[in-house]
């Protein structure tokens, strides 16, 4: 994901009454000047404790989501994108594209563990609560990858090739599947956990974002200025209806 130079961060604080599609929404938007250099990229939020992770380049900034008072700061992240925070573990992740290595750090003292070499390409973040691993999508070359790692000792568990160089994101749905995102080919990539193979690809529109409706056993693949293409749990199948073109 591309990187940008800013000096705020805004919270959104949403209050959803029901996960359904056409529910509607609220916001409360707050916007914190936190200073500090370097661009940034990809902003985690620490649902335990409301704190934000910031990447700002070769730093990232922790933020009091409710206030924006910046907390602290891990150094030496070089070319950082992103966090992937594990709560129970007491340990957090960053994706350091500048050395090819991830970060594994303290969430209460915000003091590095270790680091981990990965390999090149180090981009998305996120962690699979049902499964309890850490994924890793990385723009690697000849072809794309998915890293998987042990939230508790940092260690890989498995990498994945996948069909694309640029796989954008990642989401699980808590039944042992993971759908990444592959945004040069305009696929989803459905990634089996158990045995940690690609077992199908589903092409969509013009591709921009994915996320999960766990509770509806639905992807959202969300496709730039063409609105939304929402995905069957089990086939890949378009739900009946699902595209919603919002200019």
């Amino acid at each position: 994901m591309s990187r940008h130079v800013f000096a705020a961060v805004v919270i959104l604080a949403a209050a959803l009454a029901a996960p359904a599609v056409s529910q509607a929404q609220s916001f409360k938007v707050e916007k914190f000047d936190i200073k500090g250099d370097g661009g940034t990229d990809y902003v985690t939020v620490e649902p335990a404790t409301g704190r934000v992770f910031v990447s700002r380049g070769d730093h990232m900034m922790v933020v009091e989501g409710a206030t924006g008072k910046v907390l602290g700061d891990i150094p030496n992240t070089p070319g950082v994108h992103g966090a992937g925070i594990v709560t129970k573990a007491g340990h957090g992740f960053t994706t350091n594209g500048g050395d090819m290595t991830v970060t594994m750090f303290d969430l209460k003292t915000l003091a590095v563990i270790k680091r981990i070499m990965v390999g090149p390409g180090l981009d998305g973040i996120m962690y699979d609560e049902p499964d309890d691993k850490v994924i890793l999508t990385n723009h690697s070359r000849p072809i794309g990858t998915l890293t998987a790692l042990d939230p508790k000792t940092g260690d890989i568990v498995a990498t994945v090739e996948l069909e694309d160089t640029a796989p954008e994101g990642a989401a699980a749905d808590g039944k042992g599947h993971i759908f990444v995102n592959n945004e040069g080919k305009n696929t989803i990539q459905v990634i089996d956990v158990k045995t940690w193979k690609a077992t199908a690809s589903w092409p969509l529109v013009e591709e921009a974002g994915l996320h999960p409706e766990r509770g509806r056993g639905q992807r959202d693949g969300c496709a730039s200025g063409l609105g939304r293409q929402v995905l069957g749990g089990g086939d890949g199948d378009d739900v009946p209806g699902s595209e919603d073109d919002h200019g």
